[in-house]
């Protein structure tokens, strides 16, 4: 019988440090008044906090990890699908900020 073992208590205390980042950014994400949501490469939802829910009138669950091309097939072709993708977004009251870079 062979026995290894290796001390991972480092990597435990990595893994402990990002999820106490991720979880503090989630919550000024939600602490914010505008609309917030994240898309992947692939135009996937990756995250969207409260009031984005509110804007598109969809649940984060029903949107996470769909595309939203696919989801909001009405945008292709509005403002709104030309500023995001020429790599800009439109926040919930209509102002449109700068993607600076993708999840």
């Amino acid at each position: 019988m062979v026995a290894v073992s290796r001390d991972i208590s480092d990597r435990k205390q990595a893994e402990k440090a990002l999820e106490e980042s991720r979880q503090q950014m989630v919550n000024i994400l939600e602490s914010i008044t505008d609309a917030f949501w994240a898309l992947d490469r692939q135009w996937r939802f990756r995250f969207m906090n409260s009031q984005g829910e509110k804007i598109l009138s969809r649940s984060q669950s029903e949107l996470m990890g769909q595309n939203i091309w696919e989801m909001f097939p009405e945008s292709v072709g509005f403002d709104f699908g030309t500023s995001v993708t020429e790599g800009s977004s439109v926040t919930g009251n209509g102002r449109i900020c700068r993607v600076l870079s993708s999840i």
